[in-house]
């Protein structure tokens, strides 16, 4: 007879099987030992019954905490009814008990924190900063500003898990849970305005007559006081504001009026803000104080100042900044529904390119937040230039070339940390150990460079010893080749003793299945018996089979318990199946269950060295970003600046960096710029070849289009640029440590704001006005131009003699502008101001144009050269070039000289509206002769119609 045995292997046994079993798909993946083997001086430890007996021991490398600027440090000065009280928050220990009340958040990768100071009654907000999963910011403000009491969002477990692990330093720290809505930035910002509210109208008379005040002796630039300091600008609220617009509501104007003063586009720490506030409400309530609270009955909790810090040891500088340097520019996709974008042209897109995913973050972090750490900086321009130099050219591509196989790895060791790695994400870990050793020993081969940081740190922290362990366990657990076949996590052959087993059990399970099937096939009779087979399910077990037409031709003596049919075949249990379930059992599923086992095994004792891969890939990131940065610096032409602590900023032939990219012939420039220097007028009124002479104020007038603006952020940008370490595009260039990059360039109108276009600009200059240091740097483009030229005169040089009378805190500042009566009204003088005057340089001559006329032809040179135009911007040229009609620009420059001379300006008409109008007065002057007494209305109706018939 003929028997048919089945083993229905298809059946995974899905309630057997752990997640990270079941990848559907998986990449060819090669075994690493057939292309480099790793045998470990110290193997993994070993599985009770793994054949092939390892020794491993897990040492971890200790990582030094990442150096976290004093982001709260402030010398501020704060006016009470009596008292004036200065507090400087250091990572030193206080020596006074300061009651702090702290709240922090972390969403989408952003940290935001908003903490008060009960003492002073004092209300601080960050700025929002990119934050990574390790929480080290957070951390360390936890640890610079000592909280008693921590506010965080009831679903935020890694904040709670964080502070909880910081009791042991901070034994005194309570935490407050809140829910997460009170966290939402909508009402944080509503907050704040009800706030400021509350404070201008408890004291609104008294702010009216000290506003009226402070108006009228702001009127001279004389008489105004340098007001900004190192940290931040402090808001008091129930004397330094005043406005009073009938026409508007008062949660708008309180709205516009904090703008100016924190960024209420920081929404994580906005809503920090908002839950504070609405905490210390409660509080003021002595009731819902905690339990033991340390707090008076009496105290009270109403915040009187509002101030805001940011990293100080990152340079500072605001969204709309770095828009309008192009820092990041997002190319949105064609689809409305995909969020993700491109990087267009811009500064990041420039400097990026790196090959791994956690090098692109680390890079993106860089150039987020410049350092202003001279050693930090040094220690990557060095790294640049080692790279980049011509003789390790062919080194760095190499290492890229190794780089490119090292993905997320954080992400891959949670996924193994959850159990949910796929067969893809193992192999990606096997790969970055080792591509590990391999950039290990490119570099320990030899290479006389120990001087370079990067290189210190990758022989220091890349542990061969660990990743050759960790490399051999996966390479001698887990089966690539089969993963892929199954789309599951497969063990190898001799690996395990058990799993050996069962798999031989497996494989012979036919002959099993055909003898049990013969036996049970023998009662039945000779056309029934053939048709007999014994097949297994993972999970249902061991069944008998047999056709569906047989369904009302089953023996019941046979003893067959019908289980369950299909349209094809009756499927039953007899004693023999149910022996076999109990001999055997679900054999496929135990299969699964002993991988699992042995997969989660593997993993327990990978994540032993865990924090170990961590540091080692964010060595590898940073040797990625290094290399961006030197292949720009190759590809580029771009030098090393030198960075310096003194106050100054030199930029020989500097070149903006998008720009040459987008023209044929880049025309460089110089730039001179000392901070701090405006207490005396200067003797000289050009820029001098010289930083002994320079100025920390530029004024730079010139034509339109002859490319004020380009450099204008030409500065910017390469100052940006040398402080993320990156080289620079100049012939030379010394930069000063920067802490501020102010900008106040026209800005385009939204309506997802509150603002016009006058009011960005607005805000912008208040931000400078207000947070400006002597070690800053603003920019300002035609400020003013967005409203009445003579109040945009006026606000420009108002704000141009403020920065000028703060003297030796007057920050590095060069505008723009075509306010030329400044100049040529000789308002601002060289004589009594301390400024450099810059102009752009065009070559300018009289030509002949159509019917004779003599017109002015323009060449722009875009060179920067001392002096100024007092008097032409050129537009009407600029507008004939653009492609504006003759006639209009002809207009245009009658009009020009008529205005400038105080003249009256007279229509100007065609020859045949002047003929029209000749004839038009001719008919009312004959009409003037015809006698009207005489003549009967119809007369006079025919009379008036032949004349105007001649």
């Amino acid at each position: 007879m003929n028997r048919t045995v089945r083993k229905h292997r298809h059946h995974k046994g899905a309630a057997h099987k752990d997640d990270s079993q079941s990848g559907r798909s998986s990449l060819h993946m090669h075994n690493s030992s057939t292309t480099q083997p790793l045998v470990p001086p110290e193997p993994m430890p070993q599985h009770p019954n793994k054949r092939h007996r390892t020794v491993g021991s897990s040492h971890p490398l200790a990582t030094a905490p990442l150096p976290f600027p004093s982001d709260a440090s402030a010398t501020e000065s704060s006016s009470e009814a009596t008292n004036t009280h200065d507090q400087q928050i250091t990572s030193e220990p206080a020596t006074a008990v300061v009651t702090t009340i702290m709240a922090l958040n972390w969403a989408k990768g952003r940290a935001g924190c908003a903490y008060y100071t009960h003492e002073f009654h004092e209300l601080y907000m960050m700025d929002d900063v990119v934050e990574s999963s390790t929480l080290e910011i957070i951390r360390s403000l936890i640890d610079q500003i000592a909280p008693q009491t921590i506010i965080v969002p009831q679903d935020s477990d890694e904040l709670t898990s964080l502070i909880d692990g910081l009791r042991g330093g901070h034994n005194d720290i309570q935490t407050q849970l809140l829910p997460a809505k009170t966290f939402a930035c909508a009402h944080g910002r509503y907050s704040l305005v009800s706030w400021f509210i509350q404070q201008r109208e408890s004291h609104q008379q008294q702010q009216k007559q000290q506003a009226k005040s402070r108006y009228q002796e702001s009127a001279t630039v004389g008489s105004m006081e340098a007001s900004s300091s190192a940290e931040g600008a402090s808001l008091p609220m129930a004397t330094d504001v005043y406005c009073d617009d009938p026409h508007d509501g008062q949660r708008r104007q309180a709205y516009l009026q904090l703008s100016c003063y924190v960024d209420l586009d920081s929404q994580v720490s906005v809503g920090c803000a908002g839950a504070l506030l609405n905490y210390l409400e409660q509080l003021e309530d002595t009731s819902n104080r905690p339990i033991g609270s340390r707090f008076d009955n009496g105290t009270s909790f109403q915040a009187l100042l509002l101030r805001s810090f940011s990293s100080e040891q990152c340079m500072q500088i605001s969204k709309e900044s770095q828009k309008s340097l192009c820092i990041f520019e997002k190319d949105l996709h064609p689809n409305a529904h995909q969020k993700r974008g491109k990087e267009s042209l811009s500064l990041f897109g420039l400097l990026n390119h790196t090959v791994t995913p956690i090098g692109h973050h680390l890079l993106k972090s860089w150039v987020l937040r410049p350092s202003l750490d001279i050693n930090v900086i040094r220690a990557r321009q060095d790294a640049v230039g080692y790279f980049s130099a011509p003789d390790t050219v062919q080194f760095s591509k190499e290492l890229g070339t190794q780089l490119k196989h090292i993905k997320n790895i954080a992400r891959i060791i949670s996924m193994i940390k959850e159990h949910r790695a796929s067969p893809t994400e193992w192999h990606q870990l096997l790969e970055f150990v080792y591509y590990s050793i391999r950039i290990y020993s490119s570099f320990a081969g030899g290479r006389d460079q120990t001087d370079i940081a990067i290189i210190m740190k990758i022989l220091n922290t890349i542990d061969t010893g660990i990743l050759r362990n960790v490399g051999t366990a996966i390479d001698e657990v887990l089966d690539f080749h089969q993963s892929k076949i199954e789309g599951r996590l497969v063990v190898k052959d001799n690996y395990d003793a058990d799993l050996d087993h069962l798999r031989e059990t497996y494989s012979g399970l036919d002959a099993i299945l055909l003898s049990v099937s013969q036996e049970i096939s023998y009662n039945m009779s000779p056309n029934i018996a053939p048709l007999c087979n014994v097949v297994y399910f993972p999970q249902l077990g061991y069944l008998i089979t047999l056709p569906i037409h047989l369904e009302y031709s089953i023996d019941p003596r046979w003893g067959f318990e019908l289980q369950f049919k299909t349209a094809e075949n009756l499927y039953f249990k007899d004693v023999k199946t149910k022996e076999l379930d109990e001999v055997l059992g679900d054999i496929h599923a135990m299969i699964i269950d002993k991988e699992i086992e042995l997969v989660h095994y593997l993993s327990d004792q990978l994540l032993a060295y865990s924090q170990n891969l961590l540091v080692m890939a964010d060595v590898c990131a940073e040797l990625d970003s290094l290399l961006a940065l030197a292949k720009a610096a190759a590809l580029h032409n771009y030098i090393k600046p030198e960075m310096t602590l003194d106050n100054q900023l030199v930029i020989i032939q500097g070149r903006h960096p998008l720009q040459e990219l987008a023209v044929d012939v880049f025309i460089a420039n110089d730039t001179y710029l000392v901070g701090g220097r405006a207490a005396t007028p200067s003797r000289v009124s050009s820029a001098s070849d010289s930083i002994t002479n320079a100025n920390s104020v530029a004024l730079l007038t010139g034509a339109n289009f002859s490319g004020k603006s380009v450099y204008l952020r030409q500065i910017g940008l390469i100052t940006y640029m040398a402080h993320i370490g990156s080289f620079v595009p100049a012939a030379q260039a010394i930069i000063g440590i920067t802490d501020k990059i102010f900008t106040c360039i026209q800005t385009v109108e939204t309506v997802s704001k509150l603002q016009s276009a006058f009011a960005l600009d607005i805000q912008q200059l208040s931000q400078a006005v207000h947070y400006a240091t002597d070690r800053s740097l603003v920019l300002m483009d035609e400020f003013g131009n967005g409203t009445e030229s003579t109040d945009g005169a006026a606000l420009l040089c108002a704000t141009l003699g403020y920065f000028l009378y703060k003297g030796n805190l007057c920050p590095k500042i060069l505008a723009i502008t075509h306010f030329h009566e400044l100049i040529s009204r000789q308002i601002i003088t060289p004589e009594d101001n301390r400024i450099t005057f810059l102009t752009m340089e065009i070559l300018n001559a009289q030509v002949t144009g159509e019917n004779s006329e003599t017109m002015d032809e323009v060449v722009f040179l875009y060179k920067v050269v001392p002096g100024s135009q007092a008097r032409n911007s050129y537009g009407a040229w600029c507008a004939s070039i653009a492609g504006v009609p003759t006639q209009i620009v002809r207009r245009a420059l009658d009009l020009s000289s008529i205005i400038y001379s105080a003249q009256m300006i007279t229509p100007e008409y065609s020859e045949e509206e002047e003929r029209e109008f000749e004839a038009i007065e001719a008919v009312a002057r004959k009409l003037m002769l015809v006698d009207k007494e005489e003549e009967t209305e119809k007369a006079l109706v025919d009379e008036l119609v032949q004349l105007m018939l001649e």
